[in-house]
């Protein structure tokens, strides 16, 4: 029996800034979880040099032109996780603009 997932579309944005809403401190179970979700998420070296991705002193840069939108697929333990941290920036009015359309995504997943 295979567990039923959820796909999010992802911008490199998007990929980028979920970090912000793992939870920073959390129980082994969590921290697993988050990092089986970052696995998923990761920029690849060879996806980098497609768009032209560059590290930066202020932050991060790409050719958005180049950029390909990545459907992934979560677990219901990844997205319960996400909602989680979701609904708790919500509740304690973290949520900044630029997290938004991130926050929709996984709410509405």
């Amino acid at each position: 029996m295979t567990q039923e997932q959820k796909t999010i579309a992802l911008t490199v944005k998007e990929r980028l800034l979920i970090s912000q809403i793992y939870p920073e401190k959390s129980s082994l179970t969590d921290q697993t979880i988050v990092r089986d979700i970052m696995r998923k998420l990761e920029i690849t070296q060879d996806e980098q040099k497609e768009i032209e991705f560059k590290t930066m002193p202020q932050g991060f840069t790409w050719n958005q032109e180049k950029e390909q939108i990545k459907v992934v697929a979560f677990t219901e333990a990844e997205i319960n996780l996400l909602k989680d941290q979701v609904n708790k920036f919500d509740k304690e009015q973290k949520v900044t603009q630029q997290l938004v359309e991130l926050c929709l995504k996984i709410k509405n997943a």
